[in-house]
Protein backbone atom coordinates (compact mmCIF):
# COMPACT_ATOMS: atom_id res chain seq x y z
CA UNK A 1 0.00 0.00 0.00
CA UNK A 2 1.98 3.05 -0.94
CA UNK A 3 0.61 5.74 1.59
CA UNK A 4 1.54 9.04 -0.28
CA UNK A 5 -1.77 9.60 -1.30
CA UNK A 6 -3.19 9.93 1.68
CA UNK A 7 -1.43 13.12 2.93
CA UNK A 8 -4.21 15.15 5.22
CA UNK A 9 -3.71 18.51 6.99
CA UNK A 10 -3.49 18.59 10.34
CA UNK A 11 -5.98 20.11 12.68
CA UNK A 12 -5.25 22.60 16.00
CA UNK A 13 -5.08 20.35 19.04
CA UNK A 14 -5.91 22.62 22.45
CA UNK A 15 -3.27 24.39 23.72
CA UNK A 16 -3.61 23.93 27.35
CA UNK A 17 -4.50 19.96 27.12
CA UNK A 18 -1.14 19.83 25.33
CA UNK A 19 0.83 22.31 27.92
CA UNK A 20 -0.42 19.76 30.52
CA UNK A 21 0.63 16.35 28.80
CA UNK A 22 4.12 18.24 28.58
CA UNK A 23 3.84 18.70 32.34
CA UNK A 24 3.39 15.69 33.37
CA UNK A 25 6.11 14.27 30.59
CA UNK A 26 8.52 15.69 33.15
CA UNK A 27 8.63 19.44 31.62
CA UNK A 28 9.51 22.55 33.94
CA UNK A 29 7.58 25.07 33.36
CA UNK A 30 9.78 28.22 32.68
CA UNK A 31 9.34 29.56 35.69
CA UNK A 32 10.18 27.05 37.79
CA UNK A 33 13.18 25.91 35.71
CA UNK A 34 16.40 25.50 38.05
CA UNK A 35 18.63 24.29 35.69
CA UNK A 36 18.96 27.31 32.85
CA UNK A 37 21.77 24.35 31.03
CA UNK A 38 18.72 21.87 30.34
CA UNK A 39 17.21 21.41 26.77
CA UNK A 40 14.52 23.76 26.23
CA UNK A 41 11.01 22.63 24.88
CA UNK A 42 9.32 25.14 22.60
CA UNK A 43 5.42 25.18 22.27
CA UNK A 44 4.03 26.58 18.70
CA UNK A 45 7.08 28.70 18.79
CA UNK A 46 6.93 30.12 22.26
CA UNK A 47 9.41 29.00 25.36
CA UNK A 48 7.60 26.63 27.43
CA UNK A 49 9.80 25.53 29.66
CA UNK A 50 13.18 22.95 30.34
CA UNK A 51 13.40 19.37 29.69
CA UNK A 52 14.89 16.94 32.48
CA UNK A 53 15.84 13.72 30.37
CA UNK A 54 16.79 12.87 27.12
CA UNK A 55 15.56 15.09 23.81
CA UNK A 56 15.22 12.06 21.48
CA UNK A 57 13.92 9.82 24.36
CA UNK A 58 10.99 12.97 25.22
CA UNK A 59 10.18 12.91 21.36
CA UNK A 60 9.89 9.10 21.15
CA UNK A 61 7.37 9.15 23.71
CA UNK A 62 5.79 12.13 22.65
CA UNK A 63 5.04 10.54 19.58
CA UNK A 64 3.83 6.94 20.71
CA UNK A 65 1.19 9.41 22.67
CA UNK A 66 0.49 11.23 19.86
CA UNK A 67 -0.04 7.76 18.27
CA UNK A 68 -2.17 6.13 20.96
CA UNK A 69 -4.55 9.29 20.85
CA UNK A 70 -4.55 10.56 17.31
CA UNK A 71 -3.40 13.67 18.22
CA UNK A 72 -1.85 15.88 15.58
CA UNK A 73 0.99 17.26 17.34
CA UNK A 74 4.31 17.58 15.85
CA UNK A 75 7.64 16.84 17.57
CA UNK A 76 11.31 17.81 16.60
CA UNK A 77 14.35 18.56 17.60
CA UNK A 78 16.71 21.39 16.72
CA UNK A 79 20.24 22.52 18.45
CA UNK A 80 19.22 20.13 21.42
CA UNK A 81 16.05 21.73 22.30
CA UNK A 82 12.49 20.13 21.44
CA UNK A 83 9.83 22.43 18.91
CA UNK A 84 6.29 21.04 19.66
CA UNK A 85 3.53 21.83 17.15
CA UNK A 86 -0.41 22.10 17.61
CA UNK A 87 -0.75 24.77 14.69
CA UNK A 88 -3.63 23.75 12.13
CA UNK A 89 -2.81 23.07 8.43
CA UNK A 90 0.50 21.28 8.69
CA UNK A 91 0.68 19.19 6.28
CA UNK A 92 0.95 15.59 7.73
CA UNK A 93 2.55 12.07 5.63
CA UNK A 94 1.10 8.79 6.88
CA UNK A 95 4.26 6.34 7.41
CA UNK A 96 4.36 2.95 8.78
CA UNK A 97 5.90 2.32 11.77
CA UNK A 98 8.87 0.21 12.24
CA UNK A 99 10.05 -1.70 15.31
CA UNK A 100 13.23 -4.03 15.43
CA UNK A 101 13.46 -3.78 11.75
CA UNK A 102 9.99 -5.07 10.85
CA UNK A 103 6.68 -3.40 10.02
CA UNK A 104 4.04 -2.96 12.43
CA UNK A 105 1.27 -3.39 10.33
CA UNK A 106 0.28 -6.70 8.62
CA UNK A 107 -1.33 -7.06 5.60
CA UNK A 108 -4.60 -8.30 7.65
CA UNK A 109 -4.46 -4.73 8.89
CA UNK A 110 -4.74 -3.02 5.31
CA UNK A 111 -8.46 -3.05 4.66
CA UNK A 112 -9.25 0.19 2.59
CA UNK A 113 -12.62 0.35 4.83
CA UNK A 114 -10.59 0.61 7.99
CA UNK A 115 -9.32 4.59 8.73
CA UNK A 116 -5.75 5.38 8.88
CA UNK A 117 -6.79 6.52 12.12
CA UNK A 118 -7.56 3.36 13.46
CA UNK A 119 -3.97 2.43 12.82
CA UNK A 120 -2.48 5.37 14.36
CA UNK A 121 -3.91 4.41 17.40
CA UNK A 122 -2.87 0.79 17.38
CA UNK A 123 0.81 1.78 16.91
CA UNK A 124 1.30 0.98 13.20
CA UNK A 125 0.98 4.07 11.44
CA UNK A 126 1.72 7.35 12.00
CA UNK A 127 1.68 11.38 9.91
CA UNK A 128 4.91 13.29 10.09
CA UNK A 129 4.80 17.04 9.38
CA UNK A 130 7.29 18.49 7.25
CA UNK A 131 9.86 18.98 10.01
CA UNK A 132 10.05 15.33 11.70
CA UNK A 133 9.73 13.56 7.77
CA UNK A 134 13.02 15.43 7.40
CA UNK A 135 14.37 14.21 10.71
CA UNK A 136 13.88 10.35 10.34
CA UNK A 137 14.49 7.55 9.31
CA UNK A 138 12.55 6.48 6.84
CA UNK A 139 12.64 3.32 4.52
CA UNK A 140 11.20 3.87 0.90
CA UNK A 141 10.03 0.09 0.71
CA UNK A 142 10.27 -2.90 3.18
CA UNK A 143 13.01 -4.22 1.72
CA UNK A 144 15.03 -1.46 2.32
CA UNK A 145 14.48 -1.12 6.61
CA UNK A 146 17.70 -1.08 8.38
CA UNK A 147 17.81 -0.70 12.00
CA UNK A 148 18.02 3.05 11.66
CA UNK A 149 14.95 3.09 10.76
CA UNK A 150 12.01 4.08 12.39
CA UNK A 151 9.66 4.28 9.65
CA UNK A 152 8.48 3.31 6.62
CA UNK A 153 6.38 4.45 3.02
CA UNK A 154 5.14 1.20 1.98
CA UNK A 155 4.81 -2.22 3.39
Amino acid sequence: MQLTVACQLSRVEDEERVKTLLTQMNVTVLSNMQDLNSPLVFLNGDIFGGLTGDVLDFCSALRRYRRENSLHIGCSIKQGNVFVCTEASRPLIPVFVVEKQKLKVKERDLDPSIPLETLQRKDKLDFLDCEEKHQSQIAVTKDKITEAHQYCITN
